[in-house]
């Protein structure tokens, strides 16, 4: 059972990600955030339609001020920050009460229940939302993803061949 006190990391599985586990440790280490949320920019050579990922919005300090799912923030979506799909908690109550608060309330996309989505919850209670950046990110979310990386898959492979 889920410490609802306790850390917490939810991630999806249809990705691989690769981080900086020193930049990710001293973000943990620092008490004033309450979530994490890791992010890439939009590649349209490697990923597929602009609008089927979260984006945030980010103050100067850093803090995340609004996140969309499954719409845009601006017209150039490479420039924004793309959740990836990981989040990391302090408290494992603050995404039991996100999901439960936005479930209650309706913030409902197609019907579905989002973990980016139910975040503006605790953004609107005064929760302390930062970014980290991930150095690398694959996503097979959807059949067109998953074409491009086996088609980039194969033509690695073939060149390691040579």
């Amino acid at each position: 059972s889920l410490e609802l006190d306790e850390n917490v990391l939810v991630m999806s599985c249809d990705y691989e990600q690769y981080i900086d586990t020193e930049v990710f440790s001293e973000m943990v280490k620092d008490n004033s955030i309450d979530v994490i949320l890791f992010v890439t920019q939009y590649n349209k050579l490697r990923m597929g339609k602009p609008n089927s990922f979260a984006y945030c919005e980010v103050e100067f300090s850093g803090k995340v001020t609004r996140i969309v799912e499954k719409e845009l923030l601006s017209t150039m979506p490479e420039n924004d920050r793309l959740l990836i799909g990981t989040f990391w908690f302090r408290r494992a109550s603050d995404l039991e009460f996100s999901l439960r608060m936005a479930r209650e309330s309706g913030l409902l996309i197609n019907g579905e229940l989002y973990v980016a989505n139910s975040l503006n919850v605790l953004i609107q209670q005064g929760k302390t939302i930062k970014t980290l950046q991930v150095d690398s990110w694959v996503t097979y979310g959807d059949p067109q993803e998953l074409e491009i990386y086996n088609w980039w898959e194969e033509l690695f492979n073939e060149i390691k061949m040579r």
